[in-house]
């Protein structure tokens, strides 16, 4: 497993060594027809999710055989990371049709899933059917590798092994299923009334846009009342229209005038 995920650094590492070059070559010699056919790479996100998952699915086999593999793995994924971002922003061209993740998000997560068990299914084999190592190892004086784990709870101090007894046993256990339930239903409960507060938010900002439209429309009727009585005035008797008597306007078209 160790071996298969530096084989997998490296050939990350050589597809940018590669990538770079051809990105030069299709920049020097636009015009030549075998660099255009073979044109620029393109950053295809199914496939580098895959090869995530693919070094995800190795650490966990190996995690049991190399504890270091957890460390080696991360450090890879943060060089990976600035590689494939190299080669991303450097070398590549945008793809002809955009990805929709929610399309294979579902295929991932179960690509990721019957990785893991795969892992857990051939540790469990290997653990079974081979035993440990009489020579060396951690488990050298042991028939199975889970005699090692009632072993060292026998070696523990007293208090330490009834703590650990009490955290086992049902009398932990029924208190933390309750308090999980717990929890997950206040959760639940918050979560939906957050739901029901934002319905009735957008709801109140349909509401308050359709009252401005209707303030809008008012007004400007209103607006349009008033320079025809404007207007009236004037050709009539040639005075301007706010000079004749108040009480000849509508009461609302007063209200109208007067609002501040």
């Amino acid at each position: 497993m160790y071996k298969l995920l530096l084989f997998d650094f490296l050939a990350c590492g050589l597809n940018a060594i590669v990538a770079y070059p051809r990105k030069l070559l299709v920049e020097r010699y636009p015009s030549c027809s075998l660099v255009r056919v073979m044109g620029k790479q393109r950053f295809l996100i199914p496939f580098n999710v895959l090869d995530l998952v693919y070094s995800q699915t190795v650490t966990w086999v190996g995690l049991f055989y190399c504890p270091l593999l957890p460390h080696i793995s991360a450090l890879k994924l943060l060089l990976i990371f600035y590689i494939k971002k190299f080669v991303l922003f450097q070398c590549c061209e945008p793809a002809q049709r955009t990805f929709r993740g929610s399309q294979s998000s579902v295929l991932f997560h179960f690509t990721l899933l019957l990785g893991l068990l795969m892992a857990v299914v051939a540790l469990c084999i290997n653990a079974n059917k081979f035993g440990p190592s009489r020579g060396c190892g951690p488990f050298a004086e042991s028939d199975t590798i889970l005699n090692v784990t009632a072993a060292c709870l026998e070696a523990l101090p007293g208090p330490a092994q009834h703590t650990l007894q009490y955290l086992t046993s049902e009398a932990f256990a029924l208190p933390l299923i309750m308090m999980e339930i717990i929890l997950l239903t206040s959760f639940l409960s918050q979560g939906t009334a957050n739901r029901k507060a934002i319905e009735r938010l957008k709801d109140m900002l349909v509401m308050c846009s359709a009252d401005k439209r209707y303030l809008v429309k008012k007004q400007s009727s209103w607006l349009r009342a008033l320079g025809g009585s404007v207007s009236a005035g004037s050709s009539e008797d040639g005075r301007p229209a706010d000079t004749t008597d108040p009480s000849a306007l509508p009461p609302a078209l007063l209200r109208s005038v007067s609002a501040p």
